[in-house]
């Protein structure tokens, strides 16, 4: 079973590292990315794989382009996206995203706690939970069990487009009681960056999977368009769209080959 939460918070009991670099120093007193690990946090693994990189990648530009080309018909049908920019792999993202997995907190950081210069940074998150009753239950579990289910995240935070409105495309706003702000970072058009972090650590006799996604320039702006309606492709960047100019390298837009 697949968790979310909304709140934005930064209720921390441990330490800042004493070394924080300075770009993240000058961006926040307690940011992510300088924290000291979590010492109530026992870890069993964490990380990225490069073929997970490519998974999540490759499952955020399915969906973008679902919603580019006019191929989702839920919420009323969504219309088709003129600047739906390709998602490409940001390593500094990921590495703050991780250094907050790996503080075993479910919760959403603060905005400062996660920013970079180069622009606010958004965010997703997910638990996963293999509950056992008894303790000799936890000797039972295989590694495989607690890999990573990118799909089914992937998949749960896109689903709340059952409960969006396509009337919110050119000016977003929350809707009231509805859980719909995964499915609108995941396909607002100017959030083109992306990089993740994944944990599994024991607590009590539950392995949790924590799955953190940051996103830059962060979506989810109150008042401002989801993505711009017209033509697939037609308002981007040569070769730096999904849907029907779907991007295979080049110009600014493509980190990755």
């Amino acid at each position: 079973m697949l968790f979310f939460i909304l709140t934005l918070s930064c209720t921390l009991t441990w330490a800042d590292s004493e070394t924080c670099p300075d770009e993240y120093a000058r961006l926040s007193d307690h940011h992510s990315f300088c924290l000291d690990p979590n010492p109530t946090c026992d870890i069993k693994y964490s990380g990225v794989s490069k073929d997970e990189i490519d998974h999540i990648l490759k499952l955020h530009n399915k969906y973008r382009s679902q919603v580019a080309m006019g191929q989702e018909t839920r919420a009323g049908g969504l219309p088709t996206a003129s600047d739906m920019l390709e998602m490409v792999w940001d390593d500094e993202l990921a590495a703050v995203a991780q250094k907050w997995a790996d503080n075993c907190v479910y919760e959403h950081d603060c905005n400062e706690c996660r920013a970079v210069a180069n622009f606010p940074v958004g965010q997703n998150i997910a638990y996963q939970d293999l509950i056992c009753n008894k303790r000799q239950c936890l000797r039972t579990i295989k590694p495989s069990d607690l890999d990573p289910d990118w799909a089914s995240v992937m998949k749960d935070f896109y689903d709340e487009v059952n409960d969006f409105d396509k009337k919110l495309v050119p000016k977003f706003q929350p809707r009231g009681g509805k859980e719909i702000n995964h499915f609108t970072q995941i396909v607002w058009a100017k959030s083109w960056r992306v990089g993740c972090g994944f944990t599994v650590f024991l607590k009590g006799l539950t392995y949790r999977r924590f799955y953190v996604c940051n996103y830059g320039p962060a979506g989810n702006i109150i008042g401002s368009p989801i993505y711009e309606q017209g033509n697939p492709g037609s308002a981007c960047p040569i070769n730096s769209c999904v849907g029907g100019s779907t991007c295979t390298g080049g110009n600014d837009y493509r980190v990755f080959p």
